[in-house]
C-alpha cells in the first residue's frame, strides 16, 4: 500500500498529492474525490499504477498533443514544457513515445524547416548554434545541414539583401577597399572566408 503524505491545493482546482514512495502528482479535485485521496489515505499499488497511466498519463498526452497543435517543438522542448507541467518522468516518457509513434515531433524535420527558413538570415555556424540550443542532436543537425540544401552563398547573399556587398562596394569605389573590415565583419557572423 501507498500512503498520501501530502494533500495541497494549489488554486484552479488543482491539489499536488505526494505519496510516500515520493512520488508527487497535480490532480484536479474531482479525480483526488474520485480517487478518495486525502492526508493519510492509503492506495493500492494497482490503483497508484492506473493512476498515474489512465488519468495523469493520459492527461499528459493531451497536453503534448495540444502543445504541438499551435507550433512544431523538438523533443527536448516538449519534455521542458511537460516538466514545467509538474508530470511523472514516466507520463512524460509515455507522452514523447506517444507522439513520436505518430511522427508529431521529428527533430529531423523541425531542423530542416529551421534551415529553410532562416538560411537567408543566419551563417552556418549560426543555425549550429540556434538548433542545438533548441535541444536537437548535433549529427541530426549536420544531416538537416547537407540534405537539406544548405547553401552559404544563398545565405549570404539574403543577409546583404540580394546582392554582395563585397561586390557592390568594390565596383563603387575601386580605390577606398577594406575587404579586411568587411571580412572581420562577416567572419563574426559565422561565415567561411572562402565566399568572398
Amino acid at each position: 500500500m501507498i500512503t498520501v503524505t501530502e494533500y495541497e491545493s494549489l488554486g484552479k482546482g488543482k491539489l499536488r498529492v505526494r505519496f510516500d514512495n515520493e512520488a508527487e502528482l497535480i490532480l484536479y479535485r474531482g479525480e483526488a474525490k474520485q480517487w478518495k485521496l486525502r492526508e493519510e489515505a492509503e492506495i493500492s499499488e494497482e490503483d497508484y499504477q492506473k493512476l498515474l497511466t489512465e488519468v495523469v498519463g493520459k492527461r499528459a498526452k493531451k497536453r503534448a498533443m495540444h502543445l504541438l497543435e499551435c507550433m512544431d517543438r523538438t523533443e527536448k522542448q516538449l519534455r521542458d514544457k511537460l516538466e514545467d507541467g509538474k508530470y511523472p518522468q514516466v507520463c512524460i516518457d509515455e507522452a514523447i513515445a506517444y507522439v513520436r509513434k505518430y511522427h508529431y515531433i521529428d527533430d529531423y524535420r523541425y531542423a530542416c524547416t529551421f534551415i529553410r527558413y532562416s538560411q537567408e538570415k543566419m551563417s552556418r555556424l549560426q543555425l549550429k548554434m540556434k538548433l542545438t540550443q533548441k535541444g536537437v542532436p548535433r549529427d541530426v543537425i549536420e544531416k538537416a545541414l547537407e540534405l537539406g540544401g544548405y547553401s552559404e552563398d544563398k545565405a549570404f547573399t539574403g543577409i546583404n539583401g540580394g546582392s554582395t556587398v563585397m561586390t557592390g562596394f568594390c565596383q563603387r569605389k575601386r580605390t577606398n577597399v577594406n575587404f579586411s573590415g568587411l571580412t572581420n565583419i562577416y567572419c563574426a557572423e559565422g561565415f567561411e572566408v572562402a565566399i568572398f
